[in-house]
């Protein structure tokens, strides 16, 4: 439900202060980083294939649809980005034992080699944000985006 805002806010609203496009922002700049950074290190991945096989990772063998939620992608946006990486060698699509009509996604070996290597990029990117950061502050910071995270979720619903 919104509110009318008072002439006084709308004078003092700058856009440019918000947590909406500093964020906005902050991961615009990320990922023209990780994206360079990747390309010079000689890998042919982009910023959202690195999270696939990082999600593929860390979770295991999943559905299109739930890489999709994990993402924050739609349906066909994770389908188009999965045949490229299918093409690549970096993911499988394996039918499910139980049901041969489901697909699970799942890493290839080449794939899991491939995350690794990159991995050593966001180690790098992460210095390079960072720096003049203690890891109390960057703690604190991911502490507030995850109630912030799911301030939002309560909200959708």
């Amino acid at each position: 439900m919104s509110r009318e805002i008072t002439p006084e806010e709308l004078e003092q609203y700058n856009v440019e202060e918000t947590l909406g496009y500093l964020s906005t922002v902050f991961s615009i700049l990320i990922k023209r980083k990780f994206n360079n950074l990747l390309k010079q290190g000689g890998f042919e991945l982009s910023p959202e294939q690195f999270v696939v096989l990082a999600t593929l990772h860390w979770n295991g063998a999943m559905s299109l649809s739930e890489m999709a939620k994990k993402t924050f992608k739609d349906n066909a946006n994770v389908t188009r980005m999965v045949d490229l990486m299918e093409k690549k060698k970096l993911v499988a699509r394996k039918k499910n034992e139980k049901d041969r009509r489901a697909v699970r996604l799942v890493l290839t070996d080449y794939g899991q080699q491939v995350f690794e290597q990159a991995l050593s990029h966001v180690v790098e990117l992460k210095s390079m944000y960072a720096q003049n950061l203690t890891e109390e502050h960057l703690v604190k910071l991911k502490e507030m985006l995850e109630t912030m995270i799911q301030n939002m979720f309560k909200a959708e619903d």
